[in-house]
């Protein structure tokens, strides 16, 4: 699924940059959020930036304000956000009625900072005020009047005053010597759009996921094949890894993934990962998801049956990935950058060395048919052509049965299933 996301930058009174406010966009041109519903824009700003790209490296470390409508607000999921990288900028057409203060409250309390977006300063807003750390206040056209009128007016709350809309270096310095903290417009840069590309598993996948992770009874090998049935589910884990600051960095397998998050980190971002799905719907095609499950397996298989056995978990990794260029739409060098993988496994994907790179390559030959190279990479693997015959005819029964419609043994039972 292809996301456009825009960002602009927020600049402190020495015009550093602090922050991103991040942006819907319906496309790769548009210059302005228009064509869908505020819900389906935070939706899809959240699913694009957290699942995507990364805010880590949209924002690179800064601070990301999030746009955020009463359902967001009152849905419970911002709180799977980590409240050291986001700002929870609430919409001035939310109603701050005890719900919506209530939910603020508690999003408060948990760490996070509210940011009030064109507030209407009246006596409804003050228990918001009470809470919030910044007030965005669109200076365009104000009078400086009303201006000082805004600053006197939240005075007593303690919190920054952040201007947008500022277009000119006469209207910046204004709003500096009112005691305005941070600025935002045109006059120091226009939203930048982004184009981010996230694979979406089937949503019923990711709901049986959550309730395997919250069973106690379920083991953690199970946990682990039901990621490794899923190449969506596979690289949004290692997205996970690399996105809660649990030192993500030289991965070796799934498993060792799982194990480094752990199970309530894993359920806390499933959890968003399917809120947000809901919001936003869409799907990659299956048949892409098969071919890189069969190589993944076939790797795998392989590996056990030569001299790299004892990396054959990394090497399910490295068949698996090598197929998602295809279905992220970015080559495979930018892929392995953002994934954190262990070195042998990030070289044979990116650069083809070592033996998990001509593991890779007898399987792509037994995919294109090419029996010549499929005899030299045996060869050089020590593997024999029937033994890969072999594991290709289980490779297929194996994806058969996970992602097939109606297969026995699948997830659905034979009902009608949506693309993975």
């Amino acid at each position: 699924m292809e996301i456009f996301i825009a960002r602009q930058p927020i600049f402190d009174r020495s015009e550093r940059v602090v922050a991103y406010e991040l942006l819907y966009r319906a496309s790769g041109s548009a210059e302005r959020a228009e064509g869908v519903d505020a819900d389906r824009m935070a939706h899809d700003v959240l699913l694009g930036s957290v699942f995507g790209a990364g805010l880590h490296r949209i924002t690179q470390g800064a601070t990301a304000f999030v746009n955020t409508p009463r359902s967001l607000l009152l849905g419970g999921a911002l709180h799977l956000l980590d409240p050291r990288q986001v700002v929870i900028e609430l919409l001035e057409t939310v109603e701050p009625d005890a719900e919506a203060i209530a939910a603020c409250e508690a999003l408060v309390a948990a760490g996070f900072r509210l940011a009030l977006d064109d507030a209407v300063l009246d006596r409804r807003i003050e228990p918001l005020l009470r809470v919030a750390s910044i007030v965005k206040v669109d200076v365009l056209a104000q009078p400086p009047e009303t201006l000082v009128g805004i600053r006197e007016r939240v005075a007593p709350y303690h919190v920054t005053l952040l201007a947008e809309k500022v277009e000119t270096a006469a209207v910046r310095d204004a709003c500096r010597a009112l005691g305005f903290e941070l600025f935002q417009g045109y006059y120091f840069s226009r939203p930048e759009n982004l184009a981010t590309r996230t694979l979406l598993p089937e949503w019923g996948r990711v709901a049986s996921l959550l309730q395997m992770l919250s069973d106690d009874r379920s083991h953690d090998h199970e946990i682990e094949e039901a990621f490794r049935s899923d190449p969506s589910l596979s690289y949004k884990l290692l997205r996970m890894v690399n996105s809660a600051g649990v030192g993500g960095r030289g991965i070796e397998s799934i498993g060792h993934a799982l194990r480094m998050l752990g199970r309530s980190a894993v359920h806390r971002w499933l959890s968003l990962l399917l809120v947000l799905m809901v919001g936003s719907g869409g799907g990659v095609k299956r048949e892409l998801a098969r071919r890189a499950l069969i190589r993944a397996w076939m790797c795998e298989g392989i590996a056990k049956r030569s001299d790299a056995s004892e990396s054959a978990e990394g090497c399910f990794l490295v068949g698996l990935f090598s197929g998602l260029d295809a279905l992220v739409g970015m080559p495979v060098e930018q892929l392995v950058a953002g994934l954190g993988l262990a070195p042998p496994l990030a070289r044979a994907l990116a650069h083809r060395t070592g033996p998990l790179a001509a593991i890779l390559s007898l399987v792509e030959a037994y995919e294109a048919a090419d029996w010549a190279r499929v005899d030299v990479a045996c060869a050089e693997v020590g593997v024999r052509r029937d033994v890969v015959t072999g594991l290709y005819i289980e490779a297929v029964q194996w994806v058969h049965e996970r992602i097939e419609p109606g297969a026995p043994g699948s997830a659905d039972g034979g009902a009608e299933k949506s693309e993975v």
